[in-house]
């Protein structure tokens, strides 16, 4: 069974393939904080397996061995981009070895952009909350201080998707069992088609957005370094800054 569901998966978890999916998409978010532009929340979260053959790379920071999931999700919580790697990844480094940047960039419509934490770096596409240490030790200004209020807010709608899929599929909290490693990967992404089926399904199970049972309780914990969250240097920073302070700006003004 997992076989068939897991060769699914491209019908079920994808990125919107029209203006209007886009659109829609955008105005699940929307209706959440106000923040305009927004077309998916990113985040990661740690399934536990048994320990590999060859396990070096699969400990992750609590210790134990597992698989990172980066998973990037619509407002209602339905995946559209999973990506699998060992538990020793960062949040950050899942980015980098995905496709992810590449193909939101040559399918977004201009102005959209996906929400993260700060685990990972702020870029054109990929809006992050402002970190103090970037603005200089002062407190961050109120323009500032409410994006960093809405974005969470908004972006909850990932570790509620997390959260319900670990519920409805409690095998996914672990430890799994499986001996090959690609067996593994195999039944999770077959829980997350499930899932997205139960979504489009209009599914009732776990609808109180606010419950705790729904968090993503398991994720890599927010590095707390001083390095900044741009990655990159020149005009790619430039241009993903002022970004960020347009779009700030904007929401500010709707308060």
């Amino acid at each position: 069974m997992s076989d068939v569901l897991s060769s699914m998966a491209s019908s079920w978890i994808h990125l919107p393939r029209s203006h209007i999916e886009w659109r829609h998409v955008e105005h699940g978010f929307k209706l959440k904080n106000g923040m305009v532009g927004v077309v998916g929340a990113i985040d990661g979260t740690l399934i536990e397996i048994l320990r590999p053959r060859l396990h070096e790379g699969f400990y992750n920071r609590h210790g134990d061995t597992s698989l990172n999931i980066q998973a990037v999700v619509d407002s209602a919580g339905s995946f559209m981009s999973v990506d699998m790697r060992p538990g020793s990844f960062s949040d950050k480094k899942i980015r980098k070895l995905s496709e992810l940047g590449n193909t939101f960039r040559a399918n977004a419509p201009k102005g959209c952009y996906i929400i993260g934490d700060s685990g990972y770096s702020l870029f054109p596409w990929l809006m992050v909350p402002y970190l103090q240490h970037e603005e200089g030790w002062g407190p961050l200004n109120p323009r500032q201080a409410h994006f960093n209020y809405a974005l969470p807010s908004t972006r909850m709608a990932v570790e509620c998707a997390f959260g319900r899929l670990k519920e409805r599929f409690r095998v996914l909290k672990g430890p799994m069992t499986e001996e090959r490693f690609e067996t593994t990967v195999k039944h999770v992404m077959s829980c997350m088609v499930l899932h997205n089926m139960i979504q489009h399904m209009n599914d009732p199970l776990f609808d109180g957005e606010g419950d705790d049972s729904t968090r993503n309780d398991y994720c890599q914990p927010i590095p707390t370094s001083k390095r900044n969250t741009v990655e990159t240097d020149g005009a790619l920073r430039g241009v993903a800054t002022y970004r960020r302070d347009k779009i700030a700006q904007a929401l500010f003004k709707l308060t």
